[in-house]
């Protein structure tokens, strides 16, 4: 039977100071970033140029990639 592994304090601090601030970006994100609401509306795609559709692209992943 193999031990477990030891944490060391410094670690598990960091993680948690970085998890603290994946949760302060998301709902950071989710007061001034309105992209989940955009992407549920169906006039908003049609309304926005290419570059828009980019940029609101990559903050709806980036919104998604927090939230898992």
């Amino acid at each position: 039977m193999q031990r477990p592994k030891r944490f060391l304090t410094r670690q598990v601090a960091v993680y948690a100071l970085r998890l603290l601030g994946v949760i302060l970006l998301m709902e950071a994100m989710m007061h001034y970033f309105y992209v989940v609401s955009m992407s549920k509306e169906s006039q908003t795609w049609s309304l926005m140029a290419p570059f828009d559709l980019a940029v609101f692209s990559f903050w709806n992943l980036k919104f998604i990639w927090l939230k898992v």
